[in-house]
């Protein structure tokens, strides 16, 4: 499964591995949050001998004036997971672990509500629509929260996807790989 993502995953591997600001460490580890309009990153590392994670900027920036760095890394990892089984949605929060020898384990969370730590304010219901109408799932595969708020909001949620949902990520704008070949 990583197959499809893999790329992206050595990109951001590296460019943490670039940045962590001192080379004993022993491990890192980045927690990507993206629902609706909102998105963050957040990075750690431990040293050698230690226990407690020291956070850091991954810095990453591809070069290119419309980046956002990482975080379009993260977006196109998303929008890749989707297309692999839309009906299932994709992930709210992805925490990628790896240690020196470059060994990484990723875990993703597609149900629990989203919390951000470095956004200011509550989520707006404008960003639970946006996240339904970009990764629409099935009834079965939507957690009850955010049923409520989509019923409430006159959004029913169906046993079958939307039409649109999960054509192949060239024509949707705003999804093309923010990686050159």
């Amino acid at each position: 499964m990583y197959a499809d993502y893999q790329r992206e995953l050595d990109y951001i591997g590296q460019s943490a591995i670039d940045n962590v600001p001192d080379q004993d460490w022993v491990k890192i580890e980045l927690t990507a949050r993206s629902f609706g309009g909102c998105m963050e990153v957040e990075a750690w590392y431990w040293q050698a001998g230690e226990s407690e994670a020291i956070e850091f900027e991954p810095d990453y920036e591809l070069g290119d004036e419309d980046d956002n760095g990482i975080l379009d890394v993260f977006e196109n990892i998303k929008w890749e997971i989707y297309q692999l089984h839309p009906q299932e949605g994709t992930w709210i929060e992805c925490v990628l672990n790896f240690d020196r020898d470059h060994d990484y384990t990723i875990d993703f969370e597609y149900d629990a509500q989203p919390v951000f730590y470095n956004i200011e304010g509550e989520l707006e219901t404008s960003d639970y629509i946006e996240e339904w109408e970009s990764y629409p799932r099935t009834r079965a595969n939507t957690p009850e929260w955010w049923l409520e708020i989509l019923k409430h909001n006159g959004i029913e949620v169906g046993d079958t996807l939307p039409e649109a949902a999960g054509v192949p990520s060239s024509s949707q704008p705003g999804h093309e790989p923010p990686l050159s070949s």
